[in-house]
């Protein structure tokens, strides 16, 4: 059986490709329309150890990393929401909602704190829909770590958080991502409508292969009334390959 040529696949079913494709842009572009516009704030954090005259700078740099890495995680806590909102009363509380699986989501959505690995550097996102509610946002989470990182860990005022940037907000929305979710959507839509164009391709290859094995038998064994096999199915077999009536093959005409 012959192989599959890719761009003869693609030109015998480009109509099936190109609709399966505009079908997938369509619904992408439509569930990223409906969804809120918001705007990005973002800054970073560096932790940092006072060092006396013994510290092991390889122990204080190992130990930063581990810092870095449980203030990110804390940071989407209910409880360090309750202080990020009292940090600074103006950012609107009622965005989050009232109950504590209501505020939890919400901030999981409005927030991505990291650790830059073997830095000691915290990165903060925050989205919200207004500029100014989302730069907001990113300070005083800054702010609250700043000044409260001591309730989550035990290393005192040996530890301090200094800021290494002001927050920097988008100029325009940012989410959703039309860009990035149209690309995502298009390569999405091309892959499934070749493997659709893919799975019809065994029949159309079996219709070309008996044609062509027909003709080469015509043309090696003229005299003869040849006619392909037709397959016969035998129900609860398999099927099975049957002559045409007054049709015979070449090697039972020469015994």
């Amino acid at each position: 059986m012959s192989e599959i040529n890719i761009f003869s696949l693609i030109k015998a079913k480009k109509k099936l490709i190109l609709l399966v494709t505009l079908l997938f842009v369509v619904i992408a572009m439509a569930v990223s329309l409906v969804q809120p516009l918001r705007y990005t704030s973002s800054l970073r954090l560096l932790v940092v150890q006072k060092a006396g005259l013994n510290s092991d700078p390889y122990a204080m740099s190992k130990a930063n990393d581990y810092l870095s890495q449980l203030l990110s995680k804390v940071s989407y806590s209910n409880l360090f929401l309750s202080r990020v909102l009292a940090t600074d009363s103006s950012i609107d509380s009622a965005y989050f909602g009232t109950s504590a699986k209501e505020r939890a989501k919400a901030w999981d959505r409005t927030i991505t704190v990291k650790s830059v690995k073997e830095t000691g550097i915290i990165t903060i996102e925050a989205y919200q829909p207004s500029r100014e509610q989302a730069a907001k946002t990113a300070r005083s989470i800054a702010l609250t770590l700043m000044t409260q990182h001591a309730n989550y860990h035990g290393m005192g005022d040996n530890v301090m958080i200094r800021l290494l940037d002001e927050p920097v907000t988008s100029t325009y929305p940012d989410q959703p991502n039309l860009l990035a979710n149209f690309l995502i959507s298009l390569f999405a839509g091309l892959a499934f409508g070749l493997a659709w164009a893919y799975l019809q391709a065994p029949e159309q290859k079996h219709i070309a292969v008996s044609s062509e094995f027909s003709q080469v038998a015509e043309s090696v064994y003229p005299e003869q009334n040849y006619q392909e096999p037709v397959m016969a199915e035998v129900e609860g077999e398999e099927p099975v390959a049957s002559r045409a009536e007054g049709a015979q093959y070449p090697w039972q005409q020469a015994q």
